[in-house]
């Protein structure tokens, strides 16, 4: 059942709603008449009764109706049948790794023996904004309502316009979108514009994606705004897995890689609003920091541990960049990195309501740590990842696909 659905049965309980204030009512007059109350009681008494009842049912129906939209939504406007999304996608050549296939499309990537990438950027587009399509752009209110139960903001992301590789160099050419725009184009591809009962008529991947070939970045009509994924290592060789958020706008109750973000202007961008390799590494940094509380210095060039660049198919080709980075400094254990998660969680107490802070501790529960060696055992699928233990992991599209690309990275690497 999608949100849609949903909407719908909800708005057919109406009358049942109705019914309920009925009958409840009636029962309390009867009951109240048989307990001999005079007609002025029963006059304030049942009014007082009738509010509770709207309260006590219209609260309920509200929590019902939000908990099954909340489940429902991730699906609604993106598809989990990524066979039949790959099947789709049919011209793609798609992201391959120990016999399973990945709804992604490689654009750069290098073995962990090679040299690191060496950036080339053509700022010509550095100004450009991107502009919505008029279909989407006159339905940009329906396709909100997909984000209903997802914590929502806008601000100005980068738009990868091109990416190409050659040998190990990587050159990208970038623009401007807004978060807003992600949201109606990449991040809801398969949510209905139009309804008819259970039909769906079109979705924005029917109208700019229907494949077999996903178009190139350079002629894509979607905000493609560039999002990046990141394995941090600790120093007893444990990599950082973390549980998302009911309220996130995609992969809602999914394992992710340790770090999992949008590429923000403010950290991946210099004075003159350009991308260098400087920026991409303190826009990595920063992200290790928000996320996970570990601090980097400065001198260490996070940009160095990127090793891939891909598009992700369940979001309509949306790019993606991997880094993988080992901490070295042998205090970083597991034990550690979850003390001192809690800590620097408290330390913010001063300046955050303490309801959030009480939720950023209990995150310390929302951690999995992985050996290489455990993830190499398991079984990695396009849906998630299971372990050696038999517990299955569910991971959204984009964790599977970088997952996969880390495991190729590192293949043969006898550090490990």
């Amino acid at each position: 059942m999608d949100v849609r659905q949903i909407r719908w049965f909800f708005k057919k309980m109406e009358p049942i709603r109705y019914g309920l204030y009925l009958v409840f009512t009636l029962l309390y007059v009867d009951y109240q008449i048989h307990s001999n109350v005079g007609l002025n009681e029963l006059i304030l008494n049942t009014g007082s009764v009738i509010g509770f009842e709207g309260i006590i049912i219209e609260g309920s129906i509200r929590f019902f109706y939000r908990l099954f939209q909340s489940h429902s939504e991730d699906r609604t406007k993106l598809t989990e049948d990524y066979s039949a999304l790959m099947y789709q996608y049919s011209r793609v050549q798609l992201i391959e790794y120990a016999g399973a296939i990945f709804p992604g499309e490689e654009i750069a990537f290098r073995t962990h023996f090679s040299a690191p990438f060496q950036f080339e950027f053509n700022h010509n587009l550095k100004e450009k904004i991107y502009e919505l399509p008029e279909q989407i752009k006159n339905r940009s209110s329906e396709l909100m309502k997909a984000h209903d139960c997802s914590t929502i903001y806008n601000q100005v992301t980068v738009r990868l316009e091109d990416c190409q590789q050659f040998g190990n160099a990587v050159k990208i050419t970038y623009s401007r979108t807004t978060y807003y725009d992600l949201l109606i184009t990449n991040r809801a591809m398969d949510y209905g514009l139009e309804k008819e009962r259970w039909h769906t008529v079109k979705s924005v991947r029917q109208i700019y994606e229907p494949g077999p070939f996903l178009t190139p970045l350079s002629q894509s009509k979607l905000s493609n705004h560039l999002g990046f994924n990141g394995f941090v290592e600790l120093a007893d060789g444990y990599i950082i897995f973390v549980l998302r958020n009911a309220n996130v706008s995609v992969g809602k109750r999914r394992w992710n890689p340790s770090v999992s973000a949008s590429y923000k202007t403010q950290y991946g961008l210099d004075d003159e609003r350009q991308m260098s390799e400087k920026h991409m590494g303190n826009a990595i940094r920063r992200e290790i920091a928000d996320e996970l509380k570990i601090p980097v210095g400065k001198n260490e060039c996070l940009e160095n541990c990127i090793f891939a660049f891909y598009r992700d198919l369940v979001e309509g080709g949306k790019p993606h960049f991997v880094f993988y980075y080992r901490l070295l400094d042998p205090k970083w254990t597991k034990a550690y990195f979850q003390a001192n998660f809690a800590h620097e969680c408290l330390k913010r107490q001063a300046v955050h309501n303490r309801r959030r802070i009480r939720k950023m501790v209990k995150k310390r529960a929302c951690f999995e740590f992985f050996s290489l060696e455990e993830l190499k055992k398991g079984e990695l699928q396009a849906g998630g990842f299971l372990a050696p233990s038999g517990k299955l992991y569910k991971m959204q599209s984009d964790g599977t696909i970088s997952l996969a690309l880390l495991l190729k990275h590192l293949a043969n690497d006898s550090t490990n």
